[in-house]
């Protein structure tokens, strides 16, 4: 029997998505603000929990296009959720978070070009590219970091072009980046929503699946190059998901009120499940704070509590809240041996697992098998992200297939902070960073948050060094590449001179003992000179 798709009850969630604008020559938005009054009709009538956007809304990001882009969009009742594409790139991430928090219903602030929408039944994964319309190392493991957290959960992939070769009507525009596939490849991927191609629904495949991941194409709202720019027709989709995983994609012709059917397309959220799933179960687990115990070593363990310490990790290119890094004390699938109690059934292998989030391939008829990743939890991540006193970090082993292994209980830890851990990486400098002192006591020091997120903060402690935290790090300066740093205080300001491999800028930062304006960066990003 066929779904009633008009069973209310039966969903769990729906949402539009709106394709490119970018109008030219003129930045003239008309069949976006007819889009805009659809959606908001269509709200009133039945449920919709928000809009996302697949990038190219202003036109080389100039400040015209995003104003008037603005005035259409503030008009929409639904929560917003857009990406950059290649022509925000015209401009900065910073002018688009600024116009991209102003559109659209109320929502959290929208802080980084890409972030996770979640729902208790599907993940929206919002990946922005890092240049044109493509992916740097970065970008390609910010998405797999946050499908693999989510996982089993299934994921919906917003970006602005899908991988070359998938829509065959422009085979050679999109994604290049070869690890790309790394991405596809994950089990709760369930689909990729992508626009970038402005293609004529009516003359091309725009909806189709390839090696289990679902991609669906959404139509641009001003202008149509594909197959070619005879005609254009404004158009939108909304995608409603079922209590039972079952997707539902309708495709709105501007200005008329019922979908239109021959654009319909079905498809399933749920990852492919199988036997081993149920049959494999966690029956125990420890925590060991010592890394320098052994692999088999039956010593060094620790409640759930874990203090920060200095650690020196070779090799990351990313610096998550928590991530897998290399052991220093055994090499990658050394075996294990039988120490945790939890199981009867005979022991029947295991491996330490070494800079990697797999395990060696591992079967058994009746047994179980034990397994050791060790794990940073950092003070500051990318993104100057601090982890906290309290904050509780829980760990799930999974399948083959990305399904939770099944566990009476989730492990999890709590971050002890010791007194004096100031956390960080130091800029790269010889001379004095601090800890500069204050009239009233405040100590202040100059750092970066780690070493793949080269930011310079200000962290301050009130107690004598006993605790530190950022101050105002949301007004940071923007500038990065810190190869050279210098500083001084007086009269309640930090002045900082810091050098990159162009040029010199200067930073003011003012202590808590400024008169007029404290613990706020006075002066950011003043280019001096380029030597």
């Amino acid at each position: 029997a066929e779904k009633d798709e008009t069973n209310e009850k039966d969903v769990v969630l729906r949402f539009a998505a709106l394709g490119d604008a970018e109008p030219k020559p003129e930045p003239q938005f008309p069949h976006m603000a007819a889009v805009v009054d659809d959606v908001n009709r269509l709200a009133q009538t039945s449920r919709m929990d928000f809009v996302i956007g697949v990038g190219d809304i202003a036109h080389k990001g100039t400040r015209i296009q995003y104003e008037n882009a603005t005035s259409v969009l503030q008009a929409l009742q639904p929560p917003f959720y857009p990406i950059m594409g290649n022509e925000e790139h015209g401009s900065t991430v910073k002018r688009f978070l600024r116009y991209a928090n102003r559109w659209g219903g109320e929502k959290a602030g929208i802080t980084d070009a890409s972030y996770v929408v979640e729902t208790d039944q599907v993940a929206l994964v919002f990946a922005s590219p890092d240049f044109d319309r493509d992916f740097k190392d970065r970008g390609i493991d910010w998405m797999l970091a946050q499908i693999r957290r989510l996982q089993p959960k299934p994921v919906l992939l917003v970006v602005h072009g899908a991988q070359v070769g998938v829509y065959p009507e422009n085979p050679d525009k999109g994604i290049t980046h070869e690890r790309f596939a790394e991405v596809t490849g994950q089990p709760n991927l369930a689909a990729i929503i992508s626009g970038d191609l402005h293609m004529d629904m009516d003359r091309v495949e725009h909806s189709k699946q390839i090696d289990g991941v679902h991609y669906l194409h959404i139509p641009a709202l001003e202008r149509t190059k594909i197959p070619d720019e005879s005609r254009h027709t404004a158009m939108f989709r909304v995608f409603t998901v079922h209590a039972d995983g079952e997707a539902l994609v309708q495709t709105y012709e501007a200005g008329v009120a019922e979908p239109l059917r021959r654009h319909d397309y079905r498809f399933s959220i749920t990852p492919a499940t199988g036997p081993a799933a149920a049959a494999i179960r966690q029956t125990a687990f420890r925590f060991r704070s010592d890394t320098r115990q052994a692999l088999n070593a039956d010593a060094g363990w620790r409640s759930s509590t874990a203090q920060f310490r200095d650690l020196v990790i070779e090799g990351n290119p990313a610096s998550p809240r928590v991530s897998i890094i290399a052991s220093e004390v055994f090499q990658h699938r050394a075996e294990t041996s039988d120490l945790l109690n939890g199981s009867g059934a005979p022991f029947s292998g295991g491996a330490g697992i070494s800079f990697a989030d797999s395990t060696p391939v591992w079967s058994t008829a009746e047994g179980h098998g034990e397994w050791e990743w060790p794990l940073v939890i950092r003070r500051f991540a990318d993104g100057a992200v601090t982890n906290e006193a309290g904050d509780t970090f829980e760990f799930r082993m999974a399948d083959a297939q990305g399904q939770a292994v099944a566990s009476p209980r989730v492990p999890g830890v709590t971050v002890s902070v010791p007194p004096g851990h100031m956390g960080g990486t130091f800029v790269e400098t010889p001379a004095r960073i601090g800890p500069w002192q204050a009239s009233n006591g405040d100590l202040y020091f100059l750092m970066e948050p780690s070493e793949t997120y080269n930011a310079l903060m200000t962290v301050k402690s009130s107690d004598g060094g006993k605790t530190w935290r950022e101050v105002d790090g949301i007004n940071r300066p923007e500038t990065g590449d810190l190869e050279g740093v210098a500083s001084a205080l007086a009269e309640g300001r930090i002045h900082i001179l810091h050098q990159t491999s162009d040029d010199v800028w200067y930073h003011v930062f003012n202590t808590s003992d400024h008169q007029r304006a404290p613990d706020v960066w006075a002066i950011r990003d003043e280019r001096l000179a380029s030597p």
